[in-house]
């Protein structure tokens, strides 16, 4: 899913620069205001996704860790039962 947030975010900073320069070119400034609130939007999206693929992986490390100290007690136990 991290593609396609990252997709998502790279549409809305694309949409909101042609939306800017519309703007520009035809000397609206609401135009250039939503271009530009795009572009944010774009951008608070593409933060989003880093955040999400952050936790992601530090849960996938956290879980690895664990699996890790459980083998690791079930073969100390199998060690003490000889």
């Amino acid at each position: 899913m991290g593609i396609e947030d990252k997709m998502d975010a790279a549409g809305d900073k694309l949409k909101g620069k042609a939306e800017e320069a519309v703007g520009r070119a035809t000397d609206d400034n609401s135009k250039i205001l939503k271009g530009k609130a795009h572009q944010a939007e774009g951008a608070f999206k593409n933060a989003a996704a880093d955040i999400k693929a952050h936790l992601r992986d530090s849960a996938d490390e956290a879980k690895a860790r664990r699996e890790a100290r459980r083998d690791e007690e079930i073969d100390t136990t199998r060690d003490t039962e000889r």
